[in-house]
């Protein structure tokens, strides 16, 4: 019969085969639980090998304490998975640590590598990723076509792929694509000196662009500052509105003769030649208000007078001799200067002359103030006396067209107050 010591240690050893069995050790020293993890190789079978003895192969879903243990290499939960490109672990069809092969992102540099796929450089040089560079004939990196555009590279030739026009040698990104410079694309390239303007292809700039020489220039001059300056009257170049060197044009002085004009504006003379574009010198007969004329070839002290209603500055100017507010006048009356029929012409009533221009007389008709009439109706009348006096009872003046019998500017020996004749009796 086995004692009770004895049989205590047998259970107790069946118990510790058990364990391992099941991959646990477990020793209790001086109140320690000590935990002992089996491995492949052991030459025990627990839950890490289908047979003792034998290197872990575990397929998916078979049972594991380590990721040795399976063919993916992952044990999770005492259970191998299938490999993933997140699991840490370089199975599958990766060729670095959850990357490269078909499946995976690509490797970072200094990640294994058996193809340039493989790469976030798209670089695999002796089996390792390199670092991009705007030399290795990959498009990778931060650019945007092979060694060419992004931050770090040189700018790409027209037809290269963009994404901004920074990308591109002509500054110019249109549907994705870098375009030919042209003069009208808003970007200074090409040989253009500013945008859009100079250089031997497009327009000249304008007033304040930027210039190399005086050809880039709509002004025709470029300043000491490379700039485009502002035509000006005094430049020597023929610029601006200018027909001719700093002459003509809508802001200069007219162009003297034999120089060129564009019109009669253009020319000190007015007179520009239709024909040759040339400034003529003054004449009367050039249908041109020029020289000292005072209208077109008429006036001044050069040509013939002119005609009523042509420009003057003075009588002589005028056939009519009359010049009134710059222009020539017909003859007429008030107009200053006795002409025609006229009997006088003093501009207006004078105390000799009627407002129609005939002498003033009294009973001629015309009431003239200024020669003192009160009234003038061409003789004596009921209103008004023979000497154009206006007729009241007490003038002085007898009135038998007013009804008067005489008048003694008051009442008389013979002449009542009211102008009747004094009677006895009346």
């Amino acid at each position: 019969m086995q004692s009770a010591h004895s049989h205590h240690h047998s259970i107790e050893g069946n118990e510790i085969m058990r364990d391992r069995r099941l991959g646990l050790f477990q020793l209790a020293i001086a109140g320690c639980l000590w935990l002992s993890m089996s491995s492949c190789g052991d030459n025990l079978q627990g839950f890490n090998c289908a047979d003792p003895g034998t290197d872990c192969n575990n397929a998916v879903g078979e049972q594991c304490l380590v990721g040795d243990d399976c063919e993916s290499g992952v044990c999770i939960d005492e259970a191998c998975f299938a490999p993933s490109c997140n699991d840490g672990v370089t199975n599958g069809g990766e060729v670095g640590v959850d990357c490269g092969g078909i499946d995976c992102e690509t490797c970072p540099d200094g990640s294994t590598c058996t193809a340039p796929e493989d790469c976030q450089s798209g670089v695999c040089n002796g089996n390792a990723c390199v670092t991009a560079t705007c030399t290795d004939g990959v498009r990778n990196g931060d650019e945007v076509d092979t060694d060419c555009g992004g931050p770090d590279c040189e700018t790409c030739p027209d037809g290269s792929t963009c994404t901004a026009p920074e990308d591109c040698q002509s500054g110019v990104c249109g549907g994705e694509v870098c375009v030919p410079a042209a003069c009208g694309d808003g970007v200074r390239n090409g040989d253009e000196v500013d945008i859009d303007c100079g250089g031997d292809d497009c327009e000249a700039c304008p007033d304040g662009g930027a210039c190399e020489v005086g050809t880039d220039c709509q002004s025709g001059v470029c300043d000491d500052q490379d700039q485009c300056a502002i035509a000006t009257c005094t430049d020597g170049v023929v610029n601006g509105t200018e027909t001719d060197v700093d002459c003509g044009g809508d802001d200069c002085t007219g162009c003297e003769i034999k120089e060129v004009c564009q019109d009669n504006d253009d020319c000190l003379s007015d007179v520009c030649d239709e024909a040759t574009l040339v400034c003529l010198a003054a004449n009367c007969v050039d249908q041109t208000l020029n020289g000292t004329e005072t209208d077109v070839d008429c006036g001044g002290p050069d040509c013939a007078a002119c005609g009523d209603g042509g420009a003057c500055n003075a009588a002589a100017d005028c056939q009519s001799g009359v010049c009134t507010d710059d222009l020539c006048q017909a003859p007429i009356c008030g107009d200053a200067v006795t002409n025609g029929s006229e009997a006088c012409d003093d501009a207006g009533e004078s105390a000799t002359c009627n407002a129609d221009c005939t002498a003033a007389t009294c009973g001629d008709g015309i009431t003239n103030t200024t020669a003192g009439e009160d009234c003038d109706d061409s003789g004596e009348s009921a209103t008004c006396n023979i000497d154009c006096s206006t007729a009241t009872c007490g003038d002085g003046i007898a009135n038998a067209t007013a009804g008067e019998d005489c008048d003694d500017s008051g009442e008389s020996a013979t002449c009542n107050i009211d102008c009747s004749a004094a009677t006895c009796g009346d």
